[in-house]
C-alpha cells in the first residue's frame, strides 16, 4: 500500500488528492518503522522495506522523530517533516548556533537555548519572506555567491603566481633589477633567452589583462554578495543587536523598574517620571523587507514635545534610533568583513592592483573541515605555547651545560 501511494503520487493520479496519498503513504511508513524495532531477527520488516526501496527512501527523507519517556520507557515518536525541512530544502541546515549555551548552569542553558531558538525562528521567518520576493536569490543562492568569490580570488592568486606578478609598490625596484641584469649580461656579451624576452614583452601583458578581467569579475561578484548580505542577513544582525541593547537597558534599570512596551518610553513603577528608552525599536510599516526591519517610519509621539535646535522631540528620537542602528552595524564583525571585501574589490579595480582580491581566500578557515582543525589548534594553543617555551628552556640549558 505504501508503494502504491508513492507510485500514485509520482504518476499524478487525478482521482486521489496528493495530500491524502502522502498522508496515507507516510502513515504506513510510520507503522513499519515503529515495528522494525521489534523485528530483532530482521526477518520481516527490513526485507519488505528493501523490496520497496524507492518508496521507503522517499518517505524516510520526509520523516522526523523525537524521543519521549512514557511510563518509564523511552519511546520514539515519528512525524512528517515540512517540505522546507527535507534534504536540500531551505531549512536543511545544522543550526549550530542554537547550541551556543552556558553548559555550566542548567537554568541558563535552557534560557540560552530558548533565546537562540527564538532568534533562529525570527531569522527564518524573515528569510522566508525574502524567498517569496523577486530577490529570493539573495537567500537561496548566497552560498553559491560566496563560493564564486572564493573561486575568482583563487584563480586570481594562481594567475599572479604563474605570471610573476609584481605589485605596484615594487615595480620600480623590479625595473631597476631587470636593468641591472641586462647590464650584467651585456658586460659578459650575452643577452636574454628567447623565452625570457617573450615572457617580459608579451607574457606579462597577457597575464595583466587576465588579472584586470578577473578583477572586474570579482567586483561584480562582491556587489552581488553585498546585496545578498544587506537584504538577507543585515536585518537579522540589527534585530539581534536591538534585542541585546534592550536586555542591557533592562538589566541596568534593575528589578524595581518595569519596562513599558511602548517602543519609546519607560515608566517607573509608583511614579510619573518618564525615561526615554533609547534602545527600544519603533514600529515600522513598510513594504520593503530591509526597511521593515531597520528603518523607523513611525515614532510614537511623547506626551511633551521639546523643541530643540534640530527639530521636535519625535525627530530627535528618530535620529537616535538611526544612530543606534548605525552603531550596531559598525560594531558587527560580520558587517565589517563584508564591507572590507567590497572595499578591497573596489580598490583592486580603481588602482588596478590584484593583490587586494585575496581576502575571500581566508574563508577557507570557516569551512567545515578546516574549522575542526582550527578549533583543535585553538583549544590546545596554550599547551602548544608552553611546549615551545619548555623546548627553548631545554635548548638554553643544553647550550650552557654543553
Amino acid at each position: 500500500q505504501m508503494t502504491k501511494c508513492h507510485a500514485a503520487m509520482l504518476r499524478g493520479d487525478q482521482l486521489l488528492d496528493h495530500a491524502q496519498l502522502y498522508q496515507e503513504g507516510i502513515g504506513y511508513y510510520f507503522v513499519l518503522s515503529f515495528l522494525k524495532v521489534y523485528d530483532l531477527e530482521k526477518q520481516y520488516i527490513e526485507p519488505n522495506l528493501a523490496r520497496h526501496k524507492a518508496a521507503a527512501k522517499f518517505f524516510e527523507a520526509r520523516t522526523g522523530f523525537v524521543e519521549i519517556v512514557r511510563q518509564g520507557r523511552l519511546e520514539r515518536v515519528l512525524f512528517a517533516l515540512p517540505d522546507s525541512c527535507v534534504t536540500g530544502g531551505p531549512l536543511d541546515k545544522p543550526f549550530n548556533e542554537m547550541y551556543a549555551c552556558d553548559l555550566g548552569d542548567p537554568d541558563r542553558k535552557n534560557q540560552n537555548y530558548l533565546a537562540n531558538l527564538i532568534r533562529l525562528i525570527e531569522r527564518e521567518e524573515h528569510q522566508s519572506r525574502v524567498r517569496a520576493s523577486i530577490l529570493a536569490f539573495t537567500v537561496t543562492k548566497r552560498d553559491q555567491i560566496c563560493t564564486i568569490t572564493f573561486i575568482i580570488s583563487l584563480t586570481l592568486t594562481l594567475n599572479m603566481v604563474l605570471g610573476s606578478y609584481v605589485p605596484f609598490w615594487r615595480q620600480e625596484a623590479y625595473a631597476a633589477h631587470l636593468a641591472e641584469e641586462d647590464a650584467a649580461l651585456a658586460a659578459k656579451g650575452q643577452t636574454r633567452t628567447e623565452n625570457d624576452l617573450w615572457f617580459h614583452e608579451v607574457g606579462r601583458d597577457v597575464f595583466q589583462v587576465i588579472n584586470m578581467i578577473l578583477g572586474f569579475m570579482m567586483l561584480l561578484a562582491c556587489l552581488v554578495r553585498a546585496l545578498s548580505f544587506v537584504w538577507a542577513e543585515l536585518p537579522n544582525i540589527v534585530r539581534v543587536g536591538l534585542e541585546a541593547k534592550i536586555a542591557e537597558r533592562k538589566g541596568a534599570l534593575g528589578p524595581a523598574d518595569e519596562v513599558k512596551e511602548s517602543g519609546v518610553v519607560l515608566e517607573k513603577e509608583g511614579g510619573d517620571e518618564e525615561v526615554e528608552d533609547v534602545f527600544a525599536p519603533t514600529k515600522v510599516h513598510s513594504t520593503s523587507v530591509v526597511s521593515d526591519m531597520v528603518t523607523p517610519a513611525e515614532v510614537v509621539k511623547p506626551k511633551s514635545k521639546t523643541t530643540m535646535f534640530w527639530g521636535s522631540e519625535s525627530r530627535r528620537l528618530a535620529i537616535n534610533h538611526k544612530l543606534r542602528l548605525i552603531k550596531i552595524v559598525i560594531s558587527s564583525p560580520w558587517c565589517g568583513y563584508e564591507f572590507l571585501m567590497l572595499f578591497t574589490a573596489v580598490l583592486a579595480v580603481v588602482l588596478q592592483e590584484s593583490t587586494f582580491t585575496v581576502l575571500p581566500l581566508f574563508e577557507i578557515c570557516f569551512w567545515k573541515g578546516s574549522k575542526t582543525v582550527i578549533d583543535a589548534v585553538w583549544f590546545n594553543l596554550g599547551k602548544m605555547i608552553q611546549t615551545l617555551l619548555l623546548g627553548l628552556l631545554v635548548m638554553y640549558l643544553w647550550s650552557i651545560m654543553g
